[in-house]
């Protein structure tokens, strides 16, 4: 339960005279200094969210580092610190918090992606990987055929690849239609032809980022340019991707059966 319906409780309660003599060795309500505290980090709460929000990077850590004061168990504002942090340029101090948070499993799921990135950047490849890891199962697919986002996860522990996981990070924060401080919109077209435009310029050879692209050129009526980088990408490509690119262009044809598929022989005449 988020702190301002508990507060209300609380205090509809108090105010009912609910807690009478009988009941005091069992609950007892929130002294006024406790409630007190618990509106004050209310308060900075939605401070430090909205001046994230309108990307007051500064004004969001300071309001986010008091309401923690007020409040240590209020995770959100670990959150908020770490994003406005890595806005700021401050990888190592975002890092350091995030490792904090990761040890102690207060890791939201909306916040994955934007911890991965910062991780990344970082040069933090395992703690990075597995996060992604994480979070992948529920990013959702914008693809007409096989979740390529997924088929396209073939990393390893042992074998850092930050730039492509970078890439691949954008474009499922682009899926989701957030940013890279973890900030929904508006628009949120905007926001997925941002993340893959950032995905495209880290990959510019990677024909699976290209097509992300084409899909952001569309998102946000570039149809012309969309269109052409379909036709790059299918010219380019085989597979999964070149099949995604010929069923945006409407050219996609699917294979024959395979006539020594299990069951294929009761399908001919």
């Amino acid at each position: 339960m988020s702190i301002v319906p508990l507060v209300l409780i609380w205090t509809v309660l108090w105010s009912a005279g609910a807690f009478g003599q009988e009941n005091q060795h069992v609950i007892q309500p929130p002294t006024q200094e406790e409630l007190a505290r618990e509106i004050k980090a209310v308060n900075l709460w939605q401070a430090s969210e909205s001046a994230l929000n309108a990307r007051h990077y500064s004004l969001a850590e300071s309001d986010a580092r008091m309401g923690l004061s007020a409040d240590p168990d209020f995770t959100a504002f670990r959150r908020i610190i770490a994003s406005a942090l890595l806005a700021q340029g401050k990888t190592r101090e975002a890092v350091s918090l995030l490792s904090e948070i990761i040890k102690s499993n207060d890791i939201l799921c909306d916040a994955s992606l934007p911890y991965a990135l910062i991780l990344v950047r970082g040069g933090h490849w395992a703690y990075a990987l597995s996060l992604y890891n994480r979070v992948l199962p529920t990013v959702g697919s914008i693809f007409r055929g096989p979740d390529l986002l997924v088929e396209n996860n073939d990393y390893s522990v042992d074998n850092p690849e930050p730039t492509a996981l970078e890439a691949d990070i954008h474009i499922a924060l682009g899926i989701e239609e957030m940013d890279d401080y973890g900030i929904n919109g508006p628009p949120s077209t905007q926001n997925k032809y941002d993340e893959f435009k950032k995905a495209y310029a880290l990959e510019p050879d990677s024909q699976f980022a290209r097509l992300c692209y084409a899909k952001g050129l569309h998102a946000v009526g570039k149809e012309d340019e969309a269109r052409s980088m379909y036709r790059e990408v299918m010219e380019a490509s085989s597979g999964h991707v070149k099949a995604e690119a010929e069923r945006e262009l409407g050219l996609y044809t699917p294979p024959p059966p395979d006539p020594n598929a299990p069951g294929s022989r009761e399908l001919l005449p």
